[in-house]
């Protein structure tokens, strides 16, 4: 030749564009190619089909991918690929669609027959280009004899790909095309990088597999191709049902989450999850320079595919170390669609679905009850408690659990926020146990999440009585630091929100919500009772001492001691009015018995600064003749009350 490199037309039987898996080579399939000499090397080339421009239009239609292939010479433009690959392709690749006549051309170590050629795998140069790898099936055509196929497939790890199964029967007597896509389960442990491809053949006969791929830089293209038998007598396999509830088509992260800067951790990399407890916590890494919105949900199939969404069975939190973590506990054993949805804040349009995952339990003992209802099933600190500067120090998780019944949450706000707290009990409990909520609160605060409608939820039982808010320490620009004090009397779920604003603002009619707990009690305490309810008047840094209870019982004689600061004058009033005695050498401690004889309540009052009129401060409760709880709580009070007036007497003096 002119250049001086030594060239050699070869003849043998390609794979061409007509080919379908399982195909016998006839003389439609003889074709021409070349090697060249480079060096001492030989190169496989073939100029025609590296230089054919053929039409691969994809059409995405109701979860189906059909190939359109056409013949023709057409002109280039978006819908034409050129298929470069074919230039110099190794020979390992090129022999899974070039057979030459002449076996040396083959340029392989072990030699292939022409049966083996005609029975090897169909994979396009999409396939290689994807960095791909048949770890399962070398076979174009795969017979099973249950109706059951597991094809896995190398793909890199770490790397982000998207996937698209098209599975359709050949023969006439199987389902409908539609109906097929329910019966094929594709995951991808993202870590690992192994692709599997579960397929369940509904009925006997052949059908066509196609595997497609993509990557961010791609399009969606045919990478690998099988024929199936399934030689299965009566054959009646059950279709993936969860399959309907995702649109993805592939179960795992997808290509969202990289766009969203989202990653998986641990088994969140993963897309089927089984927990003997039925108990499941997922986490993702997030950038900090971009919110997100996050919903989700729980969805199980019956056998016929139609699908159940059971709401409030997850929630999840987003911590200010950008972590983003989601907690499921399944109602019953069973299998179940976990789908999440994200996108920015404050961006146009509906969540798309990032992530669908399969969640899978085997015992049938487990029961779980549904979460309290969150805004968008989101606990911990919500936007509006980061803009205060909320921080939980005393726990781990937002999810708690409690055996004792009694407990203490600590955060730390921006300086000079005001905290309330609200407490219900999810009203499915076992109510009818002898056990009595003491007097709920009729009215609870309005529950204000950015622009979310305000919620209601008629589920659960309210339980304010049974919280009290203890400011710890008021450290000027490092912030506010308070303790929330908890009685959990019945066995069961509550849910604690903690309501804030900043002293300096306006009140406001409806108070945000800043933090949300879930707080599972194991064991019921009929001796707990509720604290004082706290009134307008009062302050931060006031203290109540003794009782740490809020009822009263009548025939009984209570010592009530609390600090009081820029106090004049401290009284109880309701039974009858009693004037508190200032203890000497202090001005803000004040101390008094009450005795109770009627079942009117009983209030703290003071006249605070320079002000002359009496303003509400605590009240308690007052129920009738005490019962055994009762007489253990009078006697441990007086306890406290006299270790109390000890302390201050004498304590200095030890």
């Amino acid at each position: 030749s002119l250049a001086h490199i030594n060239c050699e037309v070869v003849e043998g039987d390609v794979k061409g564009h007509n080919y379908q898996p399982g195909d016998v080579m006839t003389t439609k399939n003889r074709r021409f190619w070349n090697v060249v000499q480079l060096g001492d090397d030989w190169k496989l080339l073939d100029a025609y089909m590296a230089s054919r421009q053929y039409k691969w239009r994809h059409i995405i239609h109701q979860h189906m991918v059909v190939s359109m292939d056409d013949n023709e010479n057409v002109k280039r433009d978006e819908d034409c690929m050129n298929i470069g690959y074919y230039f110099f392709t190794e020979a390992p690749e090129f022999i899974t669609t070039h057979f030459p006549y002449d076996s040396k051309w083959q340029l392989l170590t072990r030699q292939i027959t022409a049966f083996e050629f005609e029975t090897l795998a169909y994979v396009t140069p999409h396939f290689y280009f994807m960095g791909w790898q048949l770890m399962s099936h070398q076979k174009c055509a795969i017979h099973t004899d249950t109706g059951e196929i597991d094809i896995v497939i190398q793909t890199p790890s770490n790397e982000s790909q998207k996937y698209w199964i098209n599975l359709s029967a050949i023969s006439s007597n199987t389902e409908n095309v539609e109906t097929l896509e329910r019966h094929v389960f594709v995951d991808r442990n993202r870590t690992s990088g192994v692709l599997k491809c579960s397929i369940s053949l509904p009925k006997s006969g052949e059908y066509k597999l196609n595997v497609y791929g993509k990557t961010e830089m791609s399009q969606l293209e045919l990478c690998v191709a099988y024929k199936l038998h399934n030689d299965a007598i009566d054959a009646d396999i059950k279709a993936h049902t969860l399959c309907v509830a995702n649109e993805l088509r592939f179960w795992g992260p997808c290509f969202e989450t990289d766009n969203l800067n989202i990653n998986p951790l641990g088994k969140a990399q993963t897309s089927r999850i089984n927990e003997k407890d039925g108990l499941v916590q997922m986490e993702f890494s997030l950038a900090n320079d971009m919110p997100l919105d996050f919903t989700h949900e729980l969805i199980s199939a019956t056998d016929t595919g139609e699908t159940n969404i059971h709401h409030q069975y997850s929630v999840h939190e987003v911590r200010k170390n950008a972590l983003a973590i989601f907690y499921v506990q399944l109602p019953f054993c069973g299998k179940f669609a976990f789908r999440i949805f994200a996108k920015q804040k404050l961006s146009q349009g509906a969540l798309p679905l990032i992530c669908c995952y399969l969640i899978s339990c085997d015992d049938p003992a487990i029961s779980h009850l549904p979460f309290p209802k969150f805004a968008n099933g989101r606990v911990g600190i919500t936007d509006e408690g980061t803009l205060l500067g909320t921080q939980i120090l005393a726990f781990d998780t937002p999810i708690i659990s409690n055996e004792s019944g009694v407990m203490e949450i600590e955060i730390k706000t921006n300086p000079n926020c005001i905290i309330s707290a609200s407490m219900k009990l999810s009203k499915n409990q076992n109510m009818e146990n002898g056990i009595k909520t003491h007097n709920a609160v009729d009215k609870e605060p309005t529950i204000e999440n950015g622009a979310t409608a305000h919620i209601k939820d008629s589920n659960h039982t309210k339980m304010d009585e049974f919280t009290f808010i203890k400011y710890v320490d008021e450290d000027g620009e490092n912030g506010t630091r308070l303790k929330v004090g908890l009685r959990c009397p019945l066995a069961g779920q509550y849910h604690l929100a903690l309501y804030g604003y900043e002293d300096a603002q306006t009140p406001r009619m409806s108070i945000p919500n800043v933090c949300n707990f879930v707080i599972n009690s194991t064991t019921n305490h009929p001796e707990l009772a509720p604290f004082p309810k706290c009134l307008a008047s009062w302050g931060k840094d006031f203290e109540l001492l003794c009782p740490t209870h809020g009822m009263f019982y009548k025939d009984q004689t209570i010592p009530v001691v609390l600090r009081v600061p820029n106090a004049t004058a401290v009284a109880l009033s309701g039974q009858r009015w009693v004037d508190m005695v200032n203890v000497v050498g202090t001005t803000d401690l004040w101390l008094e018995q009450i005795r109770i004889d009627g079942e009117g309540d009983v209030t703290v009052c003071a006249k605070l600064g320079d002000s002359e009129e009496y303003k509400g401060l605590l009240k308690f409760k007052v129920g009738p003749c005490s019962t055994q709880p009762c007489v253990t709580f009078f006697l441990t009070f007086r306890t406290d009350f006299i270790a109390t007036i000890l302390f201050l007497l004498f304590g200095h003096c030890a």
